[in-house]
């Protein structure tokens, strides 16, 4: 959707979670601090998915955007 967009080539490298620590660790953050990073974006992924709220609909009386309306 972005690349239609924008009509930009767009490309990511995802590190893997040694990578990631030894370049955070290069650029001077603490050990924890790392460890908790890591912690915050794999613990989610072995959990279930959240409840989608209706809350917005309900406050607003509009249905959310779309991501494809949204980057339009």
């Amino acid at each position: 959707m972005l690349f239609a967009a924008l009509d930009k080539p767009i490309s990511f490298i995802s590190p893997s979670p040694i990578m990631f620590f030894l370049a955070k660790r290069k650029a001077g953050f603490p050990t924890a601090f790392i460890l908790v990073m890591i912690m915050l974006h794999y613990l989610p992924r072995y959990q279930k998915p959240p409840c989608i709220s209706q809350e917005l609909s309900r406050l607003t009386g509009e249905e959310p955007a779309s991501l494809a309306g949204f980057i339009q």
